[in-house]
């Protein structure tokens, strides 16, 4: 393997580790121009986290109240996700890659069948 691809291939490990809660990937992504398809984990891990480690209420004073801190954090991940939403995505079809794309899920509802 070229020296240029081990290069790369370094680059990626490193903006892809998982380290800080992957602040590198998030960094990244939070500067990066759109359009851009960000890694859905990221996200869906924040709203686990979010939803799981939060009351959805909390008593004061013997009132139990609606926690909307958790519900504007939950808002504010969907709302950055949404982001990448709002623009446009341009490129050209490659009829190769989509034939290929088509074999693959006719392929798969045929195994299916099978089963």
């Amino acid at each position: 393997v070229r020296p240029r691809y081990l290069d790369i291939l370094e680059e990626l490990r490193n903006v892809a580790h998982p380290q800080k809660n992957f602040y590198n990937l998030r960094d990244i992504t939070k500067n990066a121009p759109v359009p851009l398809i960000p890694f859905f984990g990221v996200y869906l891990t924040d709203l686990t986290f979010i939803c799981d480690g939060n009351q959805n209420t909390l008593v004061i004073d013997d009132v139990e109240l609606v926690n909307f801190a958790k519900l504007k954090l939950i808002a504010d991940t969907i709302l950055d996700l949404q982001r990448f939403q709002k623009h446009k995505y341009d490129y050209n079809a490659d009829p190769q890659i989509r034939s290929y794309i088509c074999l693959l899920y006719t392929s798969d509802a045929a195994d299916e069948e099978d089963s």
